[in-house]
């Protein structure tokens, strides 16, 4: 009779249980989900070996005492690059009368994440160079000690970069955990566990496993093989409505102990991403946030192998190309991607291959420079210039692709001009076409314009910048100024 009681009392008070812990949600501490990665995408890249000789419609115009020049016709194409590290400004004596041109030349700054974005991006890219240099590697410094792995619902205090730049401490949760990452969501946050699961499914079945073997291995800090992801509204002014600002981010003074003078440092391998654009952005918005993690995880792998001495425009065209691997970026409609290569094509001369400028940003001119060595010397060099190779900047990529810069350099400006006409392949894009919807792939099926030539007239070039110009009809030109290089499209 007893224990017929017991056992009656024992099943109504599971029952009541059962029913309290069920009605949790999200705030239910659950075992993590078994992930199986998708395949990562790669896009399909016909490597056409680099070229030798110069397409029979274009001459190399050689500079004499400082001047160069020709006969050109209304249906020619002139081409004036700049072959040094600074600034220069050359001349042209022609003629022929200077129409015209359509008023092109004062293209939009286009930003993912706007202008607050790109002023946390200086900031972090300064930030980098100084601790750095005094500093050295983190690799001379003591790893955490490591422990067992996080688990669900675990919490932890994190320091975040706010939409106004200053540095605030949020509570964060573990929702979800995968084979590569953990998914950290700040307290203030609505994400919930399904969202934070599709994150981890992008990082174990495509971000992850696409950087590293298109790049090489990230770094170690805090001795654990999960790379922390953490999701926060502070990037969105605390607001989960209305998303704007800085997609994601990768610190690189989280590399770095607390003890060297970096009061700020979470001390781990982490990547911050801004929570609203899960939370209530578009589909679009959804696409680029996504995309953010194969790209700033790239800077987190480039940072591994170079620390802050490498070139920042060709440390921004391998991340703009890591997205592509992974499937987003410029083939696969993204907008961002999109508008930079659009402003670039618009107004050439106002960028520079290595050299970065915070009020116009070179993503477009990056992503063209990397993506050229990509169609032509294949993935692998892309990697070896991250990972395999000591060197940093116009050198490693001499020393890696076994051609001088300036030959490199000129064979892209023949391309980017080439690329929309038929013609010598060892002279196109295979991976995106310069003109065009590339097969309707382009963002919302818009078409990019090609090269926008400029009127056969002066003009000042940044340090390996180029100006594409048309003359208005036939006649004789000079061009004057040192350290140029020039082609004649016919």
């Amino acid at each position: 009779m007893y224990l017929k009681k017991f056992l009656l009392i024992f099943l109504i008070s599971l029952a009541i249980l059962t029913a309290i812990t069920g009605c949790g949600g999200d705030s239910t501490v659950t075992p993590p989900m078994v992930v199986t990665p998708t395949a990562t995408f790669i896009p399909t890249v016909t490597t056409t070996p680099a070229p030798t000789v110069l397409p029979s419609n274009v001459t190399e115009l050689t500079f004499s005492g400082g001047q160069t020049g020709g006969s050109v016709s209304n249906s020619n194409i002139v081409a004036v690059y700049n072959k040094s590290d600074s600034e220069y400004a050359y001349t042209v004596n022609t003629d022929i009368a200077v129409a015209s041109m359509p008023s092109t030349s004062d293209e939009p700054v286009y930003y993912r994440g706007g202008e607050k974005a790109e002023r946390l991006y200086d900031r972090i890219r300064k930030d980098t160079e100084r601790l750095y240099k005094q500093y050295g590697s983190p690799s001379l410094y003591k790893k955490n000690a490591i422990h067992s792995s996080d688990i669900i619902g675990e919490e932890q205090q994190f320091w975040v970069v706010d939409a106004n730049n200053n540095d605030v401490l949020v509570n964060a949760t573990l929702l979800a955990m995968g084979e590569n990452c953990y998914v950290y969501v700040d307290n203030n946050s609505i994400v919930n566990t399904t969202q934070a699961q599709q994150i981890v499914n992008e990082w174990d079945g495509r971000s992850f496993p696409s950087v590293v073997s298109h790049f090489g291995d990230p770094p170690d800090v805090d001795g654990d093989n999960h790379i922390y992801i953490l999701l926060s509204p502070e990037l969105n002014d605390g607001s989960e409505t209305s998303p704007g600002g800085t997609y994601g981010y990768f610190y690189s003074r989280d590399q770095y102990p607390k003890s060297v003078g970096n009061p700020y440092s979470n001390y781990k391998d982490i990547i911050y991403l801004n929570s609203a654009f899960l939370v209530s952005g578009t589909s679009n918005d959804v696409f680029e946030f996504l995309a953010t993690l194969p790209h700033e995880f790239q800077h987190m792998v480039h940072f591994n192998y170079k620390g802050s001495y490498d070139n920042i425009t060709f440390n921004e065209g391998c991340s703009m190309i890591a997205e592509m691997y992974a499937g987003y970026g410029l083939p696969n409609g993204s907008e961002f991607a999109y508008n930079v290569v659009k402003n670039f094509e618009i107004n050439t001369k106002n960028y520079s291959v290595t050299e970065w400028y915070s009020n116009r940003t070179g993503y477009g001119i990056s992503f063209l420079f990397m993506c050229y060595i990509n169609d032509h010397y294949g993935p692998d060099k892309i990697k070896q210039i991250v990972s395999g190779s000591s060197n940093t900047g116009m050198d490693n990529i001499e020393t890696v692709l076994g051609v001088s810069f300036a030959t490199l350099y000129k064979n892209w400006v023949i391309a980017n001009q080439l690329d929309s006409t038929s013609g010598d392949a060892a002279f196109h894009y295979s991976s995106i076409d310069m003109a065009g919807t590339f097969g309707n792939k382009y963002y919302n099926g818009q078409s990019l314009p090609g090269i926008q030539s400029k009127s056969l007239s002066d003009a000042s070039l940044k340090p390996w910048g180029v100006n594409y110009m048309k003359p208005d009809g036939s006649g004789t030109f000079t061009v004057n100024g040192y350290d140029l290089g020039a082609l004649l499209f016919k």
